[in-house]
């Protein structure tokens, strides 16, 4: 199966950079937006499963598209990509709901890799809440690790940014420390 993100960032070099990275395995089809203006615009007319944006851009910067995108869609999977990133940056980030702040820079195929496998991860996440119909604390931070093993059939391996699951039928699940 393949997914949609939507790739944001003022530089278009950037852009069609990522893309054909990101793109490389299958594993996801990558639209462009070169302002959040312009997302916004293509996130009302598509459907996307997830959503990687840029922090500094004008007159919309990532975080306000961030917000936006929570207001009007909710919980669609949301990366900031940057290089501006600061602790009161990355505060409000996830204070608003990002899912992942990651800092540009290093070996391009290597960064764009590593954000194949988060939405990978975050898109599986996703669905599976989306399938589920009736209410379940998926959160297995609240439960001791045998509970988790043996109520939910799951393995946990606590990150810094939350806790990555695998399940024993081989799905992995992500889940956002708050």
């Amino acid at each position: 199966m393949t997914y949609t993100i939507l790739f944001v960032d003022d530089s278009e070099a950037l852009l069609h950079m990522g893309k054909l990275f990101l793109e490389m395995s299958g594993m996801l089809a990558v639209d462009t937006a070169l302002s959040g203006v312009q997302a916004l615009e293509k996130l009302r007319c598509r459907r996307y499963d997830g959503i990687l944006s840029d922090y500094g851009m004008s007159p919309m910067n990532g975080i306000l598209l961030l917000e936006q995108v929570r207001a009007e869609l909710g919980e669609i999977p949301f990366i900031l990509f940057s290089s501006d990133f600061s602790g009161a940056v990355y505060e409000r980030a996830y204070s608003s709901g990002a899912d992942f702040c990651i800092r540009k820079g290093g070996n391009p195929q290597e960064r764009f890799l590593d954000l194949e496998t988060m939405f990978l991860i975050l898109i599986e996440q996703s669905q599976l809440r989306e399938k589920i119909s009736y209410p379940i604390d998926l959160n297995p931070l609240s439960l001791s690790l045998p509970e988790v093993e043996k109520d939910r059939n799951l393995i946990v391996m606590n990150t810094p940014a939350g806790s990555l699951n695998r399940s024993f039928n081989g799905g992995y699940f992500f889940y956002r420390k708050k």
